[in-house]
């Protein structure tokens, strides 16, 4: 049985690269690729799936957003996040919003393939240092941050900002007004208790989020 897989990307070198993992059995078919949240529910509405491979960051949206809202639509489809930022935040995140598995894009193509047979049989995958944070949640070794504080937009609003892009840029990428943006931006540093950009890159770079 070949397993249908969606991979949703807005690199076309990973998606080429998932295709080139699926091509070497036959255990799993890339029988779609979507950029954006847009062309993945489209594709999701066409036909049987077995699981989404969806990266944790797309044009307009995170990718909290877009689990979300794949998982509102397609509640039957299995969703493994794919990122190659490891954030513990978005991880935790993800598993509330219902994510099957969070895996590294740094990950071998073997383990690429474990994770994405196990979500297909009904399991859950978690990379390793992913999985290590989580332990320590449980047992109380970590303690919340302040960007634990923040909505889903904020939070990717703050990691641009934190990688260097003005306002302005956020909010064409986005498709956002300026006002909208520099609001997000004040409720986040509010919530953080900074003040300043500059405070927010040194936090991200200090968190690894950057």
């Amino acid at each position: 049985m070949s397993y249908r897989v969606l991979v949703v990307d807005d690199h076309p070198v990973v998606r080429a690269g998932i295709v080139q993992l699926a091509a070497t059995g036959d255990t799993f078919t890339v029988a779609g690729e979507a950029g954006n949240v847009a062309e993945a529910l489209a594709q999701l509405r066409i036909g049987h799936w077995d699981l989404v491979l969806l990266d944790v960051r797309l044009p307009g949206h995170t990718g909290l957003e877009a689990l979300a809202e794949l998982r509102e639509a397609f509640p039957q489809v299995p969703v493994l996040m794919f990122t190659g930022h490891h954030d513990q935040f978005v991880a935790m995140r993800a598993f509330t919003l219902g994510a099957a598995g969070y895996l590294s894009k740094t990950s071998s193509l073997d383990e690429i393939a474990v994770a994405m047979s196990k979500v297909l049989a009904g399991g859950r995958y978690v990379s390793g240092a992913i999985a290590e944070y989580m332990v320590n949640a449980l047992r109380g070794g970590n303690h919340s941050t302040p960007h634990d504080t923040l909505s889903n937009r904020e939070y990717q609003i703050m990691t641009m900002l934190a990688g260097g892009k003005t306002v302005t840029q956020v909010a064409r990428e986005l498709g956002l007004s300026v006002k909208t943006v520099s609001a997000h931006r004040g409720r986040l540093l509010r919530k953080m208790g900074m003040h300043t950009s500059a405070e927010l890159t040194y936090y991200c770079v200090k968190q690894g989020i950057v």
